[in-house]
């Protein structure tokens, strides 16, 4: 019995090609040759509309999920907070107080604040074990996640001889984009400085939802920041922020700058207006 999607041909034509044949059937003198299936347009057509929102998917959740953070942290030379919420400038000061880093920079504090203030305000039960530690506190006046980077770029600039190893403390959703400018934005990471992911302790990730506005938030300012880096070298196309990040200055002369508000990255400011 023939199947309906062969085709018999001569025998003498089969020998012929022969050997541009895959399977054959032999039959009273002639041939079964399966007929290759053709792609038709139309299937084509659906392979793409379904590939194109699974690549979309894999593409946000890359660019949103956090790096590999890290576990049972044990110690770092400075430990760097991007302030934003009240629990990661206090779990800098713990790790502080315990001893695991030898010195606290916190990213984006007001003008009239002092060490001393920032553990009063923040950590008061660890207050006596800092107190003959207040020197080893410092700030900047960053107000946006790029100016934090900007700012600890400078940093660790100027005390690359005396520290190597970086823990950057901010929250789970607030990482993939900090860490990203990090290693990308203006000159990158000095040579020889080493960066741990750390999140507060109560931060599991587990409330990161895949579809939240927060999430979709971050998607939209990372798409903007790394618009703005491959761009950096076209002059006007960059941004204020970017040609800041480019000069590399000290972290006093970047802290002047933050005063003058004349860099600031208002993009960021807009996509949180946006996505609410």
């Amino acid at each position: 019995m023939e199947l309906s999607e062969y085709e018999r041909v001569p025998l003498k034509m089969v020998y012929d090609h022969i050997d541009d044949t895959d399977g054959i059937c032999v039959d009273q003198g002639s041939i079964s040759v399966a007929k290759p299936r053709k792609l038709s347009r139309k299937n084509i057509f659906k392979a793409c509309v379904l590939a194109i929102p699974l690549s979309l998917s894999v593409f946000f959740m890359h660019l949103t999920s956090p790096p590999s953070l890290s576990q049972n942290f044990q110690n770092a030379d400075v430990a760097v907070v991007f302030t934003g919420s009240d629990d990661r400038v206090e779990y800098g000061l713990q790790l502080l107080a315990e001893g695991k880093v030898d010195r606290l920079h916190v990213s984006g504090i007001f003008n009239e604040n002092s060490a001393i203030e920032i553990v009063r305000q923040y950590g008061p039960a660890h207050e006596e074990a800092l107190d003959d530690r207040l020197d080893d506190i410092t700030f900047d006046r960053a107000a946006t996640t790029v100016e934090n980077v900007i700012a600890t770029h400078a940093l660790m600039r100027d005390w690359q001889g005396n520290s190597r190893s970086y823990a950057v403390i901010t929250s789970c959703f607030h990482m993939a984009r900090s860490h990203w400018l990090l290693k990308n934005l203006g000159q990158g990471l000095p040579q020889n400085v080493s960066m741990q992911a750390l999140t507060v302790p109560s931060d599991t990730c587990s409330t990161y939802d895949t579809g939240s506005k927060q999430r979709w938030n971050e998607f939209a300012k990372i798409l903007i920041h790394r618009f703005d880096v491959a761009t950096g070298g076209l002059g006007v196309w960059s941004s204020p922020a970017q040609r800041l990040a480019n000069e590399g200055l000290a972290l006093d002369d970047v802290n002047k700058r933050f005063d003058g508000n004349t860099h600031r990255f208002h993009l960021e400011g807009l996509v949180d207006h946006l996505i609410r």
